[in-house]
């Protein structure tokens, strides 16, 4: 049976007022609701790792040219969804695409996006175009699984009911890698074939055991080999398909396994959508505060002074610094680094760039202690890039009244303030996440030498002034 329960969350999102000529142009602020089908009982995940949406006003032939929303998270909170990041400026369509879970490593190539059944078994994908020529409407996405499921129930014909059920089941020679286009909803399979154990379940009612498996779709032959059953009495029992099973993105083939003494036979029983019950309903809603600069930002665990605010966002989102700082190194190595991030746009590009090499980030201890903060399902505190540390620089750095202001609103916070050593300013240098090509880190320093565009290598056999350590402070786009 096709079940179509909803799990149903909304978010009233940062909005710009349209202007138009037209008497029935719109003025409320937008209300979405995703409708999410499917996920049963991992609602619970929903609410930490989130759905990402790419939305546009335009339809798109690549999801980097949306131009309201580019792979923003969502996060349901309970019965409030944080719909952060988003400045809708009135037009007559949106465009939306939406995948779950989130996955900041999906902005880098979202039509190309590289996906193995474990670690994404369930990736899902939705589409909606919504008009709404002066009329506010209420956009819904219908998701549905990318990956597709197999059902393994198992009987005997032995005597003995259950004689030959409850040893070691393993499928043959399956595609476990794949590559999604978010675009589009695609996926397709590709890498070399491996073996895989299927999850024991509840067994299905008239079976002595049932298995499930998660796998990308693809086409397997039925003269290939498909499953191995090793008995608890040891013995190995090899089954080939009785057809070709074709399995589609978002289908649940569900398949009939009958061991006899010294054969296995498999059979399609049905292939049908692949729906889990326990869907449930709730609707949120929340609207997203306003800040001045220098306010304490302090929402959902994320807590910073406000040091910019975004153009036309009416103070609903820009940069936050964190209320503590340390002073560290920003790489332990020698020689040339690892690793060279060089985005002076993007913390998070440079942030994955380091990952690659060193996923523990130990050999990076500015990061490291920036991207610590990201705990109990707060994501987005990151070492700043050159150009956001620069707003920092300007405010706290060369500008003696505005520094006092900042360091008010910390002491306040019980943060930390700014010490600028003014009998050696040369000391003072902060770290960004920006690399030149040589492997040297941009600064700000209030230095008259460096002023805030200061360079320094970070190897510990480099200087920063009198020394080769510097402070770092998180920063936080909300």
């Amino acid at each position: 049976m096709n079940l179509k329960k909803y799990f149903l969350f909304s978010a009233i999102m940062s909005l710009v007022t349209l202007s138009s000529c037209s008497d029935d142009s719109i003025s409320e602020p937008l209300k979405l609701n995703f409708s999410v089908r499917n996920l049963g009982n991992t609602s619970t995940s929903v609410d930490t790792k989130g759905v990402g949406l790419w939305i546009s006003s335009t339809s798109l032939s690549s999801l980097k040219d949306a131009d309201v929303v580019k792979n923003q998270k969502f996060i349901p909170t309970g019965q409030q969804l944080a719909a952060e990041g988003v400045n809708w400026t009135g037009q007559e369509k949106l465009y939306t695409y939406g995948y779950y879970p989130y996955d900041s490593n999906a902005s880098t190539n979202p039509e190309s996006y590289a996906v193995t059944a474990a670690n994404h078994a369930n990736l899902m994908w939705a589409k909606t175009e919504t008009s709404f020529n002066g009329e506010l409407k209420t956009p819904s996405l219908a998701f549905a699984h990318l990956m597709s499921k197999i059902v393994l129930n198992v009987k005997s014909d032995a005597k003995e009911a259950g004689a030959l059920v409850g040893g070691e089941v393993t499928l043959k020679n399956v595609l476990t890698q794949g590559t999604a286009n978010l675009l589009n909803g695609s996926i397709e399979a590709n890498g070399s074939t491996s073996d895989i154990t299927p999850a024991s379940v509840a067994a299905a009612s008239g079976y002595e055991g049932t298995y499930e498996a998660i796998v990308v779709p693809q086409t397997i032959a039925s003269s290939a080999e498909f499953l191995t059953f090793e008995t608890t009495g040891g013995v190995t029992i090899n089954a080939t398909l009785d057809q070709t099973l074709n399995l589609n993105a978002g289908e649940e083939a569900v398949l009939q396994v009958v061991l006899k003494e010294e054969e296995c036979v498999v059979t399609i029983q049905e292939i049908k959508a692949w729906e889990e019950l326990g869907a449930e309903s709730a609707v949120a809603e929340k609207l997203l505060p306003s800040f001045n600069l220098f306010d304490l930002y302090d929402v959902d665990g994320v807590k910073g002074i406000v040091i910019s605010l975004d153009e036309n966002s009416d103070g609903k989102h820009g940069w936050i610094v964190s209320l503590d700082e340390t002073e560290c190194l920003f790489w332990t190595g020698t020689g040339r680094p690892v690793a060279i991030p060089q985005n002076a746009n993007d913390a998070t590009a440079n942030l994955n760039t380091v990952l690659a090499v060193d996923p523990t980030l130990d050999a990076f201890p500015a990061l490291k202690w920036c991207n610590d903060k990201n705990v109990n399902g707060i994501e987005g505190w990151v070492l700043p890039v050159h150009n956001t540390l620069k707003v920092f620089g300007s405010l706290v750095m060369e500008n003696e009244s505005t520094r006092e202001t900042f360091n008010a609103a910390v002491k306040n916070a019980g943060g930390k303030e700014v010490n600028l050593y003014p009998d050696d300013w040369s000391d003072v240098y902060y770290f960004s996440s920006t690399c030149s090509m040589t492997g040297n880190v941009r600064c700000i320093s209030f230095s008259s030498t460096y002023e805030y565009y200061g360079y320094t290598a970070y190897t510990p056999s480099a200087t920063i002034g009198q020394s080769n350590l510097a402070k770092v402070r998180a920063f936080y786009h909300f």
